[in-house]
């Protein structure tokens, strides 16, 4: 495979597997041919890595046991950067590794490197007197702290469900419930996703999986905290359509998956909320096995193919099926599936499951940290 092929099936591997958007794989608003594979490993192992992978990229490509190198290699950095924050969390706490600490000391631990995963922040860099604060600040940077925090604890539960005495205690079995709080967190804090969606398409117009932008601010008005983002932001973020000057409206996928609503995250990756389309997708891939169909083809696999508001089987508006055929007609008669056109032809096919695909360096996604500089 190619450069751009293996970024985007990383990509998709760690959507899929964690919840997690690695910097580098995620398109964040460009091509996928827009960065090669190997800069990931620019930025986390330096220029020899980098190298090597680049190498085998400009060279044959990449085998599926040098992607399986290049994911493993992702994991382990992942792997070490989990253990310097607990030991960061360690030393906060001032509990000692050596497992000598009481159940509720160790637990204090996890929970502490948690705070500092979800918002954030550079563990190496955390204070015991910042930490202070944001323990005291937590419930207006994080509203759900207190849900994450028993559900750290029932994971840890699970985890050790079979340990006792020390055996809990250690470092070990700390590391042990850290790794799997990364595996499961990223799927879990999903619903939170869900819930946003859910909110907006009750405000939305037609089941055009649209907002008007003044009926998103006055919900913001009545009591929900994340409707409250500035016009140039949103518009910074893609999620605002603006087609119609007179009533301007917010895309409900594209809003939902924008880099406002990430949480934890790591100098490797945020975990953001998990494209829905991406699913849809991944179904079509499976069942065509190949980068394009036809027009009838694919009509047929999307009318049969529900999602979770638009129900199945349907049957296709006449002017989705000319939509396709025109995308076909360009194609020498087939469609492509990882192009722009067909892209926006699945938003309009599930307007609130798949965001609307700008033109590549259009709009430049933003956490609100990022846009504020």
């Amino acid at each position: 495979l190619d450069s751009t092929a293996t970024r985007y099936l990383l990509h998709r591997l760690f959507v899929d597997r964690h919840g997690w958007f690695v910097s580098g794989l995620d398109n964040s608003g460009d091509a996928w041919n827009s960065s090669s594979v190997a800069v990931v490993f620019r930025q986390h192992a330096g220029d020899d890595v980098h190298s090597i992978f680049e190498e085998r990229s400009q060279a044959s490509g990449f085998s599926v046991r040098d992607i399986a190198v290049l994911a493993a290699t992702l994991e382990s950095f992942i792997h070490q950067e989990s253990l310097a924050r607990l030991k960061s969390a360690y030393r906060l706490t001032q509990v000692p590794e050596d497992g000598s600490g009481s159940e509720e000391q160790v637990l204090l631990v996890v929970e502490t490197y948690m705070l500092i995963y979800v918002i954030g922040s550079n563990h190496t860099e955390m204070s015991q007197q910042r930490l202070q604060v944001v323990h005291a600040k937590i419930s207006e940077l994080y509203p759900n702290w207190e849900e994450t925090r028993l559900w750290v604890r029932e994971v840890r539960e699970k985890v050790l469900s079979g340990s006792s005495g020390g055996d809990r205690t250690s470092l070990s079995a700390s590391i042990r419930v850290v790794e799997e709080i990364a595996d499961r967190y990223g799927r879990w804090q999903d619903r939170e996703c869900h819930e946003i969606k859910d909110s907006l398409v009750r405000l939305e117009y037609a089941q055009t999986g649209r907002v008007w932008l003044a009926k998103f601010y006055g919900s913001a008005l009545e009591g929900n905290w994340q409707f409250s983002e500035s016009r140039d932001y949103l518009r910074q973020l893609g999620a605002l359509d603006e087609s119609d000057p007179q009533r301007v409206s917010v895309m409900i996928p594209n809003y939902v998956n924008a880099p406002s609503n990430c949480l934890a995250s790591s100098k490797f990756y945020s975990v953001c909320c998990i494209n829905e389309c991406e699913a849809i997708l991944g179904h079509l891939e499976q069942q065509i096995s190949a980068p394009e169909a036809t027009p009838a083809r694919l009509a047929e696999l999307v009318a049969a193919l529900p999602s979770a508001t638009v129900p199945a089987p349907r049957m296709l508006p006449a002017s989705l099926m000319q939509r396709l055929e025109e995308i076909a007609s360009q194609h020498r008669g087939r469609v492509p599936l990882h192009g722009r056109l067909f892209m926006q032809w699945l938003h309009h096919a599930y307007p609130r499951e798949c965001p609307y695909p700008h033109l590549s360096g259009t709009s430049r996604p933003a956490t609100p940290e990022q846009w504020s500089r």
